[in-house]
């Protein structure tokens, strides 16, 4: 059984009585101790994908219909958690290391603060003084002083915020993690040592990652299985050594092929055009404005996901009738 069962979503933004479709039709499961991502350009629907998974669904954002299935280990409540009361487990069965996360720490408090905010919320049946204790020996353990807590946010670099927040994030072993853009704003040698800590905490606790990024290469280095999304679908999911060596879609091996690679002396190329407006998206497959292989079936059909190969599924109508974007 899948630690996460994603059935059929579709989530929108509303505004100015506009309906933008930022995710349409969704399904992906989530298996158990593994890290998978989602990538895909800005604006594709990834956040929006992940803050449905995590219950964080307010105006202007509402789920239309679908369903988000939790098997949490060792919880009697399975069959009762939906988006509705899903914060009710957020830190502790599930925690969300959201966008721009460093901005979540107040800059007037200490960061002290953060966390007496976080037992109140979330701990107090825990005493504080065991809770000062389990977060003290967790910061050790992750190389943070534990005198940190007595900074406030601005002392602290942009990469030691992200640490802290992991840190809150991981503090009470939640059996999923939800990290969303976290190495984004930071130097690559700080991004890679925040992917290091990330891989620490799941390796030890054997959690899941959901990690989402546009910069594939944290794809490559990082996540078991991926999810590429575009234009509010998912179009290609696959082991990560899989998408990599034979990517099945036409978007993914144009992502693929946008990396620089260490002695190709190639100009690098984007991918041509630009993603579609979701308040009125294209018909049929929405790659096809953009796509070097579309056909007439492309622009009239949506195509479904199938699976190629274990665990390789893609929806294209180029691999229905036979077809490789290699070839062409």
């Amino acid at each position: 059984m899948a630690l996460l069962e994603i059935n059929k979503i579709n989530a929108y933004y509303i505004h100015n009585i506009q309906k933008t479709r930022a995710v349409e039709n969704v399904s992906l499961s989530v298996e158990d101790d593994e890290i998978i991502g989602i990538a895909g350009e800005s604006g594709c629907g990834k956040s929006t994908l992940v803050k449905t998974i995590y219950g964080a669904i307010e105006p202007p954002l509402y789920l239309e219909n679908g369903s988000v299935i939790y098997n949490f280990k060792n919880s009697n409540s399975n069959a009762n958690i939906t988006t509705d009361n899903i914060p009710l487990f957020w830190w502790k069965k599930i925690s969300y290391i959201p966008q721009a996360s460093m901005n979540v720490l107040n800059p007037v408090r200490k960061i002290k603060k953060f966390f007496e905010n976080l037992w109140r919320a979330h701990s107090q049946d825990l005493s504080f003084k065991n809770y000062q204790k389990l977060l003290s020996t967790h910061l050790e353990h992750l190389g943070l002083s534990v005198n940190i807590l007595e900074y406030y946010p601005h002392q602290l670099s942009g990469g030691m915020k992200q640490r802290v927040i992991i840190g809150a994030a991981s503090l009470f072993h939640p059996e999923l993690i939800i990290a969303d853009e976290p190495t984004s704003a930071l130097d690559v040698g700080v991004q890679l040592d925040v992917l290091r800590l990330l891989l620490k905490i799941q390796k030890e606790s054997k959690n899941t990652i959901i990690v989402v990024a546009h910069d594939m290469s944290v794809m490559a280095n990082f996540c078991t299985k991926i999810a590429i999304m575009y234009a509010g679908n998912i179009v290609e999911i696959g082991k990560t050594q899989d998408i990599f060596s034979h990517p099945l879609h036409p978007y993914t091996k144009l992502l693929i092929d946008s990396l620089p690679k260490i002695g190709d002396k190639r100009g690098l190329k984007g991918i041509p055009g630009s993603p579609p407006d979701l308040v009125s998206p294209p018909s049929g497959c929405r790659f096809h404005p953009r796509c070097p292989y579309s056909f007439e079936l492309c622009k009239k059909v949506a195509p479904m996901m199938k699976e190629f190969s274990p665990g390789h599924q893609v929806a294209c109508h180029l691999l229905e009738r036979g077809e490789s974007n290699e070839r062409k």
